[in-house]
């Protein structure tokens, strides 16, 4: 009876607030208040400073349970990991990094388990975290191609975190807003639209037309942008989010091609006015890109960065070169960077949590049709499948705070969808 008080209570403390708010700013990544070495104290990281001491309090005075074993003794694997393949590194290096990411991971999913009630609260912080990069975007989009100069970011006095400021790459002005880089934006941007796709086709508690209207915004505003950051590894993101869709829903066809054909319908509404307003033709700046990189060695310019990778793990298999063992900070692609840096070992640690638990039960789960957290768990798997795809040719993990709250929501609510499922189950019976 203790354990269910503790993970149905209706009320939120004050970790889950400082975790929500955590959510609310990770897209912040250029803006900080201080920074110590490697360390850079975003408005995310200080929160969720905050909430990995007091979640921690909370287990030692046992208020807080961990909550699932598999997802616990996985995080806590990979921290050791991280603090082994340290003790044979040239360098730091990425350490504070990814050691910092799985401390935020691990807190996060603790402090949601605890406050299970509240979790799909999480992901509307998630999906309103967008609103400011989104005007930022715009803003920076429509100055440069009506002006040709670029917009500062705005409040320069909290801006402490060098990002690319070249807005003119390969010939084509790319928008970075507060990501500070195409990519990461893209990125962050594919997942708003996955999320906001899903649900629009699958919750079914929600129907009120500000919350259409909301999705619907999330959608053609985070289809313009993700145009604007010019990042190709992001739209091949949104085409692996739509297949996954179709993928998923294939029992169900009749209820997931509407949400479907509206997404390709806002797409090219995207373009349209883009092309008749703005005169920017992504189609044209997309073709040119690729012709660019093209020219380059092989796979889009990024074969020598990816050899870089594969040397590495050549050289230590098992374990790794370590952090700052390879020729250049990032393999371009998250998996050989981590085959890299930690090996064989540390990449099927990194997997275990970014692919086999999130999607280990996902036919279970979403098998139930009455689980109320089926339309959240499948956004949230849609956008990590995004995710997963985007960084085979682009370095995204752990190097955006966005990647770790997405990593987050999905290990809490496989979590807690699974657990609901097993009630239902038992109830049933």
């Amino acid at each position: 009876m203790k354990r269910e008080r503790t993970l149905h209570t209706h009320k939120t403390d004050i970790c889950f607030k400082l975790l929500w708010l955590a959510v609310f700013f990770a897209p912040l990544r250029g803006y900080g208040f201080f920074t110590i070495g490697p360390y850079i104290g975003t408005a995310f990281k200080i929160l969720s400073l905050f909430t990995i001491i007091l979640t921690f309090l909370n287990i030692l005075m046992k208020k807080y349970k961990i909550g699932n074993n598999a997802v616990f003794i996985g995080m806590l694997f990979l921290l050791g990991y991280d603090l082994f393949t340290l003790a044979y590194s040239e360098s730091v290096g990425l350490f504070p990094t990814y050691f910092i990411a799985h401390l935020i991971i691990l807190f996060g999913y603790i402090v949601a388990i605890n406050n299970q009630v509240h979790i799909r609260k999480l992901v509307w912080a998630y999906l309103f975290s967008s609103i400011f990069p989104i005007l930022i975007g715009l803003y920076q989009w429509v100055g440069v191609t009506r002006t040709g100069i670029v917009p500062p970011l705005p409040f320069q006095e909290f801006l402490i975190v060098a990002g690319k400021d070249e807005l003119f790459l390969y010939g084509n002005y790319r928008v970075v807003s507060t990501l500070q880089d195409p990519s990461f934006y893209g990125l962050f941007m594919s997942s708003i639209v996955a999320i906001s796709i899903v649900l629009l086709i699958y919750d079914k508690e929600k129907r009120s037309s500000i919350f259409r209207y909301s999705l619907i915004s999330f959608i053609l505003l985070g289809i313009l942008c993700i145009f604007s950051s010019g990042s190709v590894s992001s739209m091949v993101n949104v085409v692996s989010c739509v297949f996954f869709i179709l993928l998923t829903g294939g029992g169900n066809l009749k209820k997931v091609l509407p949400g479907i054909i509206m997404g390709l319908s806002l797409i090219f509404i995207s373009v349209y006015i883009m092309s008749a307003i703005f005169n920017y033709n992504p189609i044209d700046v997309l073709q040119e890109k690729l012709i660019i990189q093209g020219d380059e060695n092989t796979t889009f310019g990024r074969q020598s960065f990816f050899n870089v990778g594969i040397e590495a793990f050549l050289k230590s298999p098992i374990i790794g070169v370590g952090f700052g063992g390879m020729e250049l900070f990032s393999a371009h692609n998250s998996y050989l960077t981590f085959l890299g840096y930690q090996g064989i070992l540390g990449l099927l640690a990194h997997l275990n949590i970014i692919v086999r638990i999130p999607f280990m039960r996902f036919k279970k789960i979403t098998r139930n049709k009455k689980n109320k957290l089926n339309a959240y768990y499948i956004a949230l798997a849609t956008a990590l499948f995004g995710m997963c795809i985007q960084v085979f040719a682009y370095d995204c993990i752990y190097l955006m705070d966005v990647t770790s709250v997405l990593i987050m929501l999905n290990l809490v609510f496989v979590t807690t969808a699974n657990r609901f499922s097993n009630m239902k189950k038992v109830h049933n019976v």
